[in-house]
């Protein structure tokens, strides 16, 4: 297995690492997590002009068609400067989830706008008694008519205080702990119903517990199959902690 960098790749690598040590140092996180977001919009919408945002999009879907270690490359160097915007959470997660399993209407609706920097976003999947059983969850989702109502509690929630669509996972059927009966619903960042409790990570990044009261979503914002979501959510958990890898490892060359 070659291991070396494409000279593409090596050019990401370089224009990143720049652009960190010029647009966003460590004295510049370290001012930020005093701040109620933690991030800056200013910031999300210059890395979407490098293009970060949509690197691993297919090109059919308006991103460059690159991969996973694409990705990396430019975590590593984020974290060499604790870059606070929300990549792992709207990038990685959540936008990984939307390009493999949104319809077209979809991602033109919440995958588009994050791309181009216009919007964030996060997915939330955990809950406090679920540990890392992916499957153990009781926020439930119930036909409402012509959509669903959601009711529940996540915690842990990347972005979840900021995000201006937020990706919930959600029973649809089955029980606390069944495989089958997973669901993902999009749901807005300010939903009647949605109470968003901003919670400071130990890293100086935000997250949130999410508290669903009676929220009300239209049927198109189901994503993928009704009850048959667990290898989706699977696979992001699995990017997800490859990309904290990368992130980690740019933490620890800094450091070094």
């Amino acid at each position: 297995m070659n291991f070396d960098l494409t000279e593409e790749q090596q050019m990401i690598m370089d224009q990143t690492a720049k652009f960190v040590a010029n647009e966003s140092p460590v004295s510049r996180f370290r001012e930020l997590r005093e701040t109620e977001r933690g991030w800056e919009p200013e910031m999300w919408a210059k890395m979407a002009e490098q293009g970060w945002l949509a690197i691993a999009i297919p090109e059919d879907q308006g991103g460059f068609g690159g991969n996973f270690v694409d990705l990396a490359i430019i975590l590593e160097q984020l974290g060499r400067g604790l870059v606070p915007e929300p990549f792992i959470a709207s990038v990685v997660l959540a936008g990984g989830i939307l390009s493999e399993q949104g319809d077209e209407a979809q991602r033109e609706a919440y995958l588009t706008p994050m791309i181009e920097g216009q919007t964030t976003l996060a997915f939330a999947y955990a809950e406090s008694q679920s540990r890392y059983n992916l499957s153990d969850c009781l926020t439930r989702a119930e036909k409402s008519g012509d959509g669903w109502t959601l009711s529940g509690e996540k915690v842990w929630v990347l972005n979840g205080h900021a995000a201006d669509q937020i990706l919930v996972v959600a029973r649809t059927g089955g029980n606390q702990l069944d495989d089958s009966g997973l669901s993902l619903f999009v749901v807005d960042g300010d939903a009647k119903g949605l109470e968003r409790i901003r919670v400071p990570g130990m890293d100086g990044q935000r997250t949130a517990v999410l508290k669903f009261s009676g929220v009300e979503v239209s049927a198109d914002r189901l994503l993928g199959r009704e009850g048959d979501a667990l290898a989706m959510i699977e696979k992001a958990v699995d990017r997800g902690a490859a990309a904290a890898c990368a992130e980690g490892l740019g933490h620890i060359r800094e450091l070094f």
